[in-house]
């Protein structure tokens, strides 16, 4: 789906009050996998091990997450991601706000560092930063996840979207390769945006879409 021009976000917004390290778009990615040159990369710290926080979920919220993977490579040194945020509401929905989880797998990778590779939003990567956070209790198919925060803006209602957002994380030193078929969010058929409840939407806190692992 092309970006949406009524998505409209500052770029001087999406500070993350989790307690771990976050990695923002201040630096320039790989130039070898960007997509848009002015995508962003900095090398992640390691992870502080935190309890994922018991949330209340809402039944009826408008708020959708799509979900392709932009690679299926397996091992990979990079994890490719990519999302839509749909609203189906009336009325606009404050994306700064509203945070995505991405759940995963670590593989013998120490810390992960984050890139965002292209997105529509108005403001473009700088628009977007990224926290990585390790479960105190893991399952087979997640023991971190990504979660991204964006900076202030509205999804217009009645369908909106934020369009495309392509990001990629992987080993901070590439000193390693990740499973991708292990990973919680992971869907190798998703090959075009498609729903996921797999990977979770929460607005001010209070889980709104998908299904925590």
């Amino acid at each position: 789906m092309d970006g949406n021009p009524g998505v409209t976000v500052d770029a001087g917004g999406g500070a993350d009050d989790a307690p771990v390290s976050s990695v923002d778009s201040s630096e320039s990615v790989d130039s070898t996998l960007a997509v848009d040159t002015s995508a962003p990369e900095e090398e992640g710290s390691e992870a502080s091990v935190v309890d994922s926080p018991t949330v209340k979920a809402c039944t009826n919220c408008p708020l959708i997450a799509q979900y392709m993977a932009g690679s299926i490579s397996d091992p990979t040194s990079d994890i490719s991601p990519h999302f839509q945020i749909l609203n189906n509401g009336v009325v606009g929905e404050d994306i700064s706000v509203v945070t995505l989880r991405y759940w995963y797998t670590e593989d013998g990778s120490m810390s992960q560092a984050f890139a965002c590779d292209y997105t529509a939003l108005a403001g473009g990567c700088a628009s977007i930063s990224a926290t990585f956070v390790a479960m105190t209790t893991p399952t087979p198919t997640a023991d971190h996840y990504m979660e991204l925060s964006f900076a202030s803006g509205t999804i217009p209602g009645e369908g909106g979207s934020t369009g495309p957002i392509q990001t990629r994380f992987h080993d901070s030193a590439y000193a390693a390769m990740m499973m991708q078929s292990n990973d919680y969010s992971f869907d190798a058929a998703d090959s075009t945006y498609t729903q996921s409840m797999q990977v979770t939407l929460y607005r001010s806190g209070m889980l709104v879409w998908g299904v925590e692992p």
